[in-house]
């Protein structure tokens, strides 16, 4: 469901092979879209509401559908690690692997006539998350890399360094000014300055792999998986009676 333009989309359990899209704000407005793939489901919509994307099914199925013309304008299976929109919507950004490497795909969905740009890289890697202007794109690769994409034009703005091993996932905060990655141990989670390309923390964790790094609505939480952690900034309140010890302690003879 996407609340900002009431629209519901759906698969059912038949061999239809019919994704269906109605709108809440026009009871009549219904159209059906075919699918390539038997088990795709629908599940983001982009934020201009004029395409839909489907999948995750058995093997990376991914179809991609525009919304006014009922076309589809993606189709494609493979070993895809992730999917999103970026660009206000106007791109759509995929990461696969490929012979135990990986590929990040940009598609123009406003000029679906113009070149695929693709990019390849080593090992595998793992995203892509879009900052909240949509104006970035992060992934993290499992050579420890943590890259930023312009996605209008595929271009690599910055490769962040700072692990030891693998990192595993990516997540901006809401505002945008920060970014999480996270790896396993003693680089559980690395919180980065976005602006400044600089490592400002890093937090140990159990485990050795974790994925899905997630920002609370405040920007004071984020969570991370699997096993689920969790970690929560200080308030000033409590920053600053720490400080207030420090400096006591500072002072004793």
């Amino acid at each position: 469901y996407d609340p900002k333009h009431e629209l519901l989309a759906w698969s059912e359990a038949t061999p239809s092979m019919l994704v269906h899209v109605a709108s809440l704000e026009d009871s009549g407005k219904r159209i059906d879209l075919k699918r390539d793939f038997p088990d795709i489901i629908p599940f983001q919509i982009n934020e201009g509401g004029t395409h839909l994307i489907g999948g995750w099914a058995a093997g990376g199925a991914l179809n991609v559908w525009n919304l006014q013309t009922g076309a589809t304008v993606i189709s494609r299976r493979g070993d895809l690690n992730g999917v999103c929109f970026a660009a206000g919507g106007r791109v759509l950004v995929t990461v696969a692997g490929v012979d135990r490497h990986h590929e990040i795909d940009f598609y123009d969905l406003a000029h679906p006539d113009q070149p695929l740009r693709q990019i390849s890289g080593r090992d595998g890697a793992n995203g892509p998350a879009v900052s909240p202007d949509g104006s970035l794109v992060a992934v993290s690769t499992l050579i420890g890399l943590v890259q930023l994409y312009n996605p209008t034009n595929g271009v690599l703005l910055s490769t962040l360094h700072g692990y030891l091993n693998s990192a595993f996932g990516v997540g901006f905060s809401r505002d945008g000014r920060r970014l999480v990655s996270c790896g396993g141990g003693r680089e559980a989670l690395k919180l980065w300055n976005v602006s400044t390309r600089q490592e400002l923390l890093t937090l140990s964790g159990g485990g050795v792999l974790h994925e899905q790094p997630r920002w609370s609505g405040d920007g004071n939480v984020v969570i991370i998986g699997r096993p689920w952690q969790a970690w929560i900034a200080p308030s000033w309140a409590e920053i600053k009676a720490v400080e207030a010890n420090e400096r006591a302690e500072i002072r004793q003879p």
